[in-house]
């Protein structure tokens, strides 16, 4: 996606009780719609907010994704899935290693057999 940069204020900043902070920005100039397209895309995305006094360098930003704290990776992500579902059809958590084990061997073979080695 394109990057969001547009010149901005900021005009409010407060703590968090996590340690976090809230910050506000306002446009040093109006939005127009086909811009303000852009804004309702990234709306509630994570991502990288870069603020400077005129001297953005492109070397300022970041190349690797930004993540929440506390966010899961793809891996435990589809982990808290498999286990939610292990669950639901009367499982135990004595019994989820197995089931695990079991349904990432066969992803891993669906995987294989998706393409020509």
């Amino acid at each position: 996606m394109k990057t969001l940069l547009v010149e901005a204020q900021l005009t409010k900043v407060s703590r968090v009780k996590d340690g976090s902070v809230n910050f506000t920005f306002h446009t040093a100039r109006e939005i127009d719609s086909d811009e303000y397209l852009l804004f309702d895309k990234y709306w509630q995305q994570n991502g990288w907010a870069a603020f400077k006094i005129n001297e953005m360098e492109a070397s300022d930003i970041p190349t690797e994704d930004a993540t929440l704290k506390g966010q899961k990776s793809d891996s435990q992500y589809l982990r808290a899935c498999l286990f939610a579902k292990h669950m639901h059809l009367g499982g135990t958590k004595e019994d989820f290693p197995a089931y695990y084990h079991k349904a990432m061997q066969g992803f891993a073979e669906a995987v294989n057999n998706s393409y020509d080695r």
